[in-house]
């Protein structure tokens, strides 16, 4: 996100020095209608459009790179809430592992007592058999 937001300052500070360019080219244009220049500002003049190029260039590099930064936040986004929604299935999953282990324990402990009253009554059966 800071680096969407500088690519942003830096894409406005390259409009704005594009306008001032094609301002230049436009007053440069007009004056060139109207007399020929020197040497100096021929040069200048050429000087000034290569600048204008170089600065389009940095505009669209800058706007990938923007775009760029953006995908990564949607992906890195989209692969947080992925892990969110993983978190939650291993939670439920936890739950659900103890919520069994707590059903085993208890089917157990029924299962003990039902064998200890099985034994109890073996045994009373085999007093009363023993008695007769």
């Amino acid at each position: 996100a800071e680096e969407a937001a500088r690519q942003m300052e830096y894409e406005e500070a390259v409009a704005e020095a594009l306008r001032r360019i094609q301002q230049e080219r436009m007053t440069c244009n007009n004056e060139a209608d109207s007399q020929n220049f020197s040497p100096k500002v021929q040069k200048d003049i050429h000087r000034l459009k290569e600048e204008a190029r170089k600065a389009r260039e940095e505009k669209e590099a800058a706007r990938k790179n923007a775009e760029e930064a953006n995908r990564k936040y949607e992906e890195a986004a989209w692969k947080a809430d992925e892990a969110k929604q993983a978190f939650k299935a291993q939670e439920a999953a936890r739950k659900a592992a103890e919520e069994a282990n707590r059903r085993y324990v208890e089917a157990m402990e029924t299962a003990r007592k039902v064998e200890g009253e099985m034994q109890a009554l073996r045994a009373e059966e085999d007093t009363s058999k023993s008695s007769r």
